[in-house]
């Protein structure tokens, strides 16, 4: 409630009585008050005589202090704040030139080091991150900078950050495992000194892969034992040939497995021939694969070309004799996978009845002096160049030396240099053309299966269950996963890779088959006494005890 009290209101009606024009008791504005005064409800009062017990008594523009309406204070003292009346002009600022620029711009990486896509990084690497400003020490962590594994499981590791050069230090608390995949992970919860989180689209993530850590020793043997493959040819024209060509999975550079199919079929790709090798040793026996990949399985007698294919074969060799004691060949299948096994004629290895098939062969029947390995075209099992295969099941069906579509349509390949088709050179005494094809650690493949995903390589990946109570662990406990195959849009594909062989309907243990070949060759095969299924060095499951006896003294 306003209470309005006069002061002087006599001498106010003497003055109206002197005639002064500018103040009069009725108003209709402000400015029809004299100075000092204000127009309020039609008559003309001095602010400061409006009795007032808090602001809401007050008129706008106006507080109440000391039980009186007093003006409210400005920002600025300018003349135009000297009066009661409201002040709407512009307070008086600070220079622009004196004012501190607002920052909202998202802090950037600027480089991570090892860069993405960087191969063969050392084990005991430490990782480093730049920013493009200043940063808030105090989000530089664990929780905000994390290096993942395949699994997508995070690293332990210690962060440390260096404010004159805004550059973060993560250092695993263990070595890294070799052949393996790493994401370096910058998040959100990194922030400038103006709290403005770090830039993550487009995402500032770096993959590396560690360097392979495979023996000298292990790629010797690989040579010394690769075979001379004999690739049967559905067709020699460009394009077509490469149906029936082992290449690398990334023959195309891309890092994506969806197109390989159209890829390997372009008339102007003729990619070189490689196969893949792997040495897994026990404490008495080298198991030697070999891998070869192709962009597209042709099926027999139609013109249905489905994405992918592998096969292969493991060679078993005796570490104190350094002979070949037996050779399992597979090809795979949507389903359940086949084996098609060999001996030489001297190895002491018999069947157990688990084996499907197990023939002998005469060393006599080798090639150059290595194992004659016989691809078919188009569905590619590994078999044998002089043994003709089984009929049940029905697999390797072809003539002694001679190719499934005739005697010299295919190509002879002797492990050397990689060399494309059109580098081949028929011989004159068989009628088959020869060349060359290279061979590649498959533990560069291995290194990729952090790479999931539509546009890069792998579908999914699954944790690995062998049979047995095997170990399905790293030594530090993480968990074994493997790639299930090569991504593709086909609704059926042959991508199955070697870290996903061999399927049975009776077990589940997919990929035991190379990751633990002494015991699982075993339980289809007797070897003879001595035979260990302990191992000396197995990249698959970071296991190298080299060094270290009985590993490091030579098998007598």
């Amino acid at each position: 409630m306003r209470i309005w009290i006069f002061v002087g209101l006599l001498l106010g009606a003497m003055s109206g009585l002197s005639g002064c024009g500018s103040e009069s008791s009725t108003c209709g504005t402000s400015a029809d008050c004299g100075e000092g005064q204000a127009c309020e409800e039609g008559s003309c009062v001095t602010p400061s005589a409006v009795m007032c017990t808090g602001d809401p008594d007050c008129r706008p523009g106006f507080q109440c202090l000391g039980g009186s309406c007093q003006p409210l204070p400005r920002f600025d003292m300018g003349p135009e704040d000297m009066t009661p009346e409201p002040d709407f002009s512009e307070p008086d600022m600070p220079a622009e030139e004196d004012m501190a620029p607002l920052d909202n711009v998202n802090p950037t990486v600027v480089a991570i080091t090892p860069a993405d896509g960087t191969a063969d990084v050392a084990l005991d690497v430490s990782i480093t991150v730049e920013f493009s400003e200043d940063m808030n020490p105090a989000t530089v962590n664990f929780m905000s900078l994390l290096l993942k594994d395949p699994a997508g499981d995070d690293i332990n590791a210690q962060v440390t950050f260096d404010p004159e050069t805004n550059i973060a230090t993560l250092t695993p608390d263990a070595p890294l495992y070799p052949a393996t995949g790493y994401r370096v992970v910058p998040t959100a919860l990194l922030r400038d000194l103006a709290d403005n989180s770090l830039r993550i689209d487009p995402s500032p993530d770096a993959n590396f892969t560690t360097i392979l850590g495979i023996p000298e020793k292990h790629t010797e043997l690989a040579n010394t034992f690769a075979p001379v493959v004999f690739q049967s040819m559905e067709s020699f024209e460009p394009g077509a040939r490469n149906i029936d060509t082992p290449m690398l999975v990334n023959f195309d550079d891309d890092f994506e497995a969806r197109n390989n199919k159209a890829n390997g079929l372009l008339t102007t790709v003729s990619p070189p021939a490689n196969v893949y090798y792997s040495v897994v040793e026990s404490q008495t026996h080298y198991f030697i694969t070999y891998a070869l990949y192709y962009p597209v399985r042709r099926i027999k007698n139609t013109e249905v070309n489905q994405e992918h294919d592998f096969t292969g074969a493991v060679f078993v060799v005796d570490k104190a004799t350094e002979t070949l004691q037996m050779v399992e060949g597979l090809k795979v299948d949507e389903g359940n996978d086949t084996v098609i096994a060999f001996k030489p004629s001297a190895s002491q290895v018999t069947g157990t009845g688990n084996s499907s098939y197990f023939e002998t062969i005469q060393e006599a029947d080798y090639v150059e002096g290595r194992y004659p390995l016989f691809i078919t075209s188009g569905s590619h099992e590994a078999c044998h160049w002089v043994n003709e295969g089984p009929t049940v099941p029905t697999v390797c069906r072809h003539d002694s030396r001679g190719f499934s579509e005739g005697p010299t349509d295919g190509v002879m390949m002797r492990p050397g240099t990689a060399q494309i088709y059109n580098e081949s050179v028929e011989n004159t005494e068989t009628g088959i053309r020869e060349m060359e094809y290279g061979l590649v650690p498959l533990a560069s493949l291995w290194a990729t299966r952090n790479l999931v995903g539509e546009q890069l390589l792998w579908e999914k990946l699954t944790v690995y269950s062998p049979i047995e109570g095997r170990t399905s662990k790293y030594p530090d406990e993480s968990l074994i996963v493997w790639p299930n195959r090569l991504f593709s849009n086909d609704e059926t594909t042959y991508g199955k890779p070697p870290f996903a062989w061999l399927k049975t309907s009776s077990n589940n243990n997919q990929g035991q088959w190379l990751f633990d070949p002494a015991y699982l060759l075993q339980v289809r095969y007797a070897f003879p006494e001595g035979f260990s299924a302990d191992y000396c060095h197995n990249v698959y499951m970071a296991i190298d005890n080299t060094s270290s006896a009985p590993c490091a003294e030579v098998v007598e």
